[in-house]
């Protein structure tokens, strides 16, 4: 019954003719009936068809009449990373059994439950503090926020999981009222997420560590079975209703929703138009409304287009709205951290779900939209990113600004957008600036990367060009790129991007001790370890550049963009970091024993540990009076500054780097070839345990 009535309430809500309050009356009304509905369901029963298009009934409705198109469940961006909180939470101190008041007769859980009653715990400071920012009021429900990304009330699950378990601890504490008030608003927002709750934590329910994780029709029957003064539902009598319910806690695996696309930094669009400079989302079924998309919130309201504007056709190409400063455009390390984003949200997907193939079809049909902020739309000099945004798409990409742009100073092929025209695309992708990396989106970045067509030297010719011998024969196992007894190894000299800033002023000397100390000489050693010096801004095209990498078993520079290349390396590669003569080097948030190298899984650069690398880290040495260059800083420097190693330059103390060198080639022999390395040097080799987990 509860179910015809809500679906009654939402088609008398489609009128035109409603006033507000009429409004909002049947939309509660509606929604009251669908919770009392869904309360009666075995929460082991799939949410069905008619189910699902009630509530997109509902959705329907709430844009009709409030003018905005709304999506409760949406969590991107930073809201992703706090449901990943919520849902940890849930973990340590959610119980589905405890559904009386007093003890679960669980000793570890009730010992979590008290935990709660701390200041800075999130049932305190909801309760205490921000009751009103963390729970929407019924007007925010059904006039819902323009802002779906970054608003006050966004992101609906982690509001529901958080006082579902904050619900329980006042279970836990006796106080009937607060958990009937925390499972009452639970109930209401559940019923406003009807088609999304599933999906939004779906990717958190594999794996026996979240089978008490529970599903919208589970959270109902929980809701259903809490003591009666405790339920949010009046005069509900839950005796019966449990009797008849499927064994409780329900087992994993109980029907979940479709899961929408779950992307930290970059948020999918629907189809929309630009409107000078700002953009209109059409949705299907409200043809005469339009949704408008704000630059760096992405939030979004219906809005009527503007009549009369000329139309851009973009022939069906999906748009990337691609938000960039300065550094991110002008320095590699800084593009590739922005750009990890949008290449594993477009072809990093398609690489994943259908190949190479896939990728280049996406590839064609997107078109880019590069957005400066105002204050620094300027010439940027070097542009590291445009190189990259020519492998995301075919086209060129279009610069959009409100303001006089210089088109002679815009770089090719790079083009100026015409701001006045209505550009139309049937779906884009909106990416943020990014919050922090995530494995996966690295990952398809590198992918894709790795299997673009570049042009420039092929790997058979770069093996030739750097690691070959003059008059060596055609059996060189260095020219192999499946090499077996060959130890590639490629020092970076910081080139003329890096302004003279870092430079090894005795990499000479290191590069003559690497050449005495592995001699590439087959009657000496089994497998020779062959060096490359390169500065990477000499190569022709970015694809040398991460063709190069992929070769590369021993990475070695200085702490820079140049070590982003490492990301390319095969998983076992080590990377060695040539530090400056410093007193504080801080690693992880651990200040680290300098006087003598140390090894670690984790990188210096932002990538960290979300490469499968080993890391060696050797500090140099002040060099004799007279060096040229600038070799050290003032106890003041360090610690007001802890960036400040950037101005320095490094003078290797050969004494170090040869048992950091000589580690990690003993290393990487054992990473790709299975073997122990033995030679004639003096330098011991003993320290394996670098391998497999940090000294540190």
């Amino acid at each position: 019954m509860g179910f015809y009535i809500a679906l009654h309430s939402f088609l008398e809500a489609m009128r035109g003719d409603l006033k507000t309050q009429e409004y909002v009356d049947m939309v509660l009304a509606a929604a009251t009936a669908m919770t009392t509905y869904l309360l009666t369901k075995d929460p082991l029963q799939p949410i069905y068809l008619q189910e699902r298009q009630v509530a997109l009934l509902h959705r329907s409705v709430i844009a009709r009449n409030s003018g905005n198109a709304a999506n409760p469940c949406t969590c991107q961006l930073y809201y992703q990373s706090m449901l990943r909180q919520a849902v940890n939470f849930w973990r340590s101190s959610f119980k589905p059994q405890h559904v009386k008041p007093g003890p679960s007769g669980d000793a570890a859980h009730d010992a979590m439950l008290d935990l709660l009653v701390q200041e800075e715990s999130p049932c305190s400071i909801i309760q205490e503090k921000s009751w009103q920012w963390f729970v929407p009021p019924h007007h925010v429900l059904v006039f819902p926020e323009a802002d779906q990304l970054t608003g006050v009330y966004a992101c609906l699950p982690k509001r529901i999981i958080t006082m579902t378990v904050c619900g329980q601890y006042w279970l836990y504490k006796r106080d009937l009222a607060k958990a009937r008030e925390h499972f009452y608003q639970v109930s209401m927002m559940l019923t406003f997420c009807i088609d999304c709750f599933d999906g939004s934590v779906q990717h958190f329910m594999d794996g026996q560590e979240n089978t008490h994780l529970l599903s919208l029709a589970e959270l109902f029957a929980y809701l259903g079975k809490v003591h009666p003064d405790a339920s949010p539902f009046v005069g509900w009598n839950n005796s019966l209703w449990s009797a008849a319910l499927s064994a409780w806690p329900p087992e994993p695996g109980a029907q979940r929703l479709l899961r929408p696309t779950f992307l930290q930094n970059a948020a999918v669009l629907p189809p929309f138009c630009f409107a000078n400079g700002t953009l209109h989302l059409r949705v299907e079924g409200l043809h005469e409304r339009k949704l408008n998309l704000f630059e760096f919130t992405g939030s979004w309201k219906l809005l009527r287009a503007q009549p009369g504007a000329r139309v851009f056709a973009a022939g069906g190409r999906k748009a990337v709205l691609l938000f960039v400063d300065s550094p991110a455009w002008s320095t590699l390390g800084h593009s590739i951290y922005h750009l990890t984003a949008v290449t594993y949200a477009t072809l990093g997907l398609a690489l994943a779900h259908g190949g190479l193939e896939a990728m280049n079809q996406l590839r064609g049909s997107l078109q880019l939209y590069i957005f400066f902020p105002a204050w620094e739309l300027r010439d940027a000099g070097f542009e590291a990113m445009l190189p990259w945004l020519e492998m995301l798409s075919d086209r060129p990409p279009l610069l959009m600004s409100a303001q006089e742009v210089n088109v002679s100073a815009v770089p090719a092929p790079m083009e100026v957008a015409d701001w006045t025209r209505l550009h139309c695309h049937p779906a884009g992708y909106w990416i943020s600036r990014p919050s922090d990396l995530r494995a996966e989106e690295l990952e398809g970045f590198v992918q894709v990367a790795s299997n673009y067509a570049w042009p420039g030297r092929s790997k058979a010719d770069l093996l030739r060009d750097l690691w070959s011998r003059p008059g060596e024969s055609q059996s060189d196992p260095c020219m192999e790129e499946e090499a077996e007894s060959c130890l590639r190894v490629l020092i970076l000299r910081r080139g003329f991007v890096a302004k003279g800033k870092r430079a090894v002023v005795n990499l000479e000397d290191a590069v003559k001790w690497i050449a005495d100390t592995f001699p590439n000489d087959e009657a000496l050693q089994k497998t020779q370890v062959r060096v490359a010096v390169v500065e990477m801004e000499r190569f022709q095209t970015l694809g040398e550049e991460v063709r190069v990498a992929e070769l590369t078993h021993l990475f070695v520079g200085t702490y820079g963009s140049g070590m982003w290349w490492s990301i390319f390396m095969a998983a076992g590669s080590c990377v060695m970091w040539l530090v400056p003569h410093i007193q504080l080097w801080y690693h992880q948030g651990t200040l680290m024993d300098l006087s003598r190298p140390f090894w670690s899984s984790t990188g210096a650069l932002e990538y960290q540990d979300l490469r499968p690398l080993r890391h060696v880290y050797v500090r140099g040495k002040l060099p004799p009076e007279g060096t040229e260059g600038t070799f050290s800083l003032s106890s003041h420097e360090e610690r007001s500054d802890f960036l400040a190693f950037q101005k320095l330059d490094v003078f290797l103390d050969l004494w170090q780097f040869g048992i950091a060198f000589s580690e990690a080639v003993a290393v990487c022999l054992g990473s790709f070839f299975g073997v122990t390395a033995r030679h004639g040097s003096h330098l011991a080799l003993n320290r394996n345990h670098a391998c497999s987990q940090d000294s540190s």
